[in-house]
């Protein structure tokens, strides 16, 4: 079956609020990084390629490669996803910096929590709140994902996918694909 191109900012926020999951993070987060790439037709390789090397941030990867909705594709380095910045080391600091030019971090997260985990600041980069999912909006969500064995990660992206097209949060993001 061969899916739509996403809009970018469906494979920034697969992550999102997946903290209440019951396996273990890393593996949760290798499962949202397949799923994504493989909704975008990248290959093993290409996503294997994509993870960044920072010791300090958790689900870190480059999106270049990824097929724009205007038939482009997303240049290598250009965009960046990851978990939390809040235990951003110095040395990753430079590394962000330094070899992919970081010049904006735009926080997708809810106001407790970019308050509770602030992002560091970091010289000669634009700080942008943007908030994608507002707290009850994630709650549903992740209510709709728990079933009688528990919660269900794949339900849940497929949820937050759902939501993408038809959440009027997420609809004043931009264009979406149905």
């Amino acid at each position: 079956m061969k899916y739509k191109a996403l809009p970018l900012i469906a494979m920034l926020a697969i992550s999102i609020g997946v903290g209440a999951c019951t396996a273990p993070r890393e593996e949760q987060l290798l499962t949202e990084a397949t799923q994504a790439s493989e909704l975008a037709g990248m290959t093993e390789a290409e996503l294997s390629a994509s993870w960044l090397n920072l010791d300090s941030v958790q689900n870190a990867r480059q999106l270049g490669g990824y097929p724009t909705q205007s038939n482009r594709v997303v240049r290598q380095d250009a965009i960046l996803r990851t978990g939390e910045l809040a235990l951003l080391t110095n040395a990753d600091k430079e590394l962000l910096v330094n070899k992919y030019k970081l010049a904006h971090i735009i926080d997708l997260r809810d106001e407790i929590e970019a308050q509770d985990d602030p992002d560091p600041n970091i010289e000669g980069v634009q700080y942008h709140h943007l908030i994608v999912w507002p707290r009850e909006v994630r709650q549903r969500i992740t209510q709709e994902s728990t079933t009688v064995q528990g919660f269900d990660s794949e339900l849940h992206v497929k949820n937050y996918y759902t939501a993408f097209a038809l959440e009027p949060a997420a609809s004043s993001l931009g264009p979406q694909c149905a």
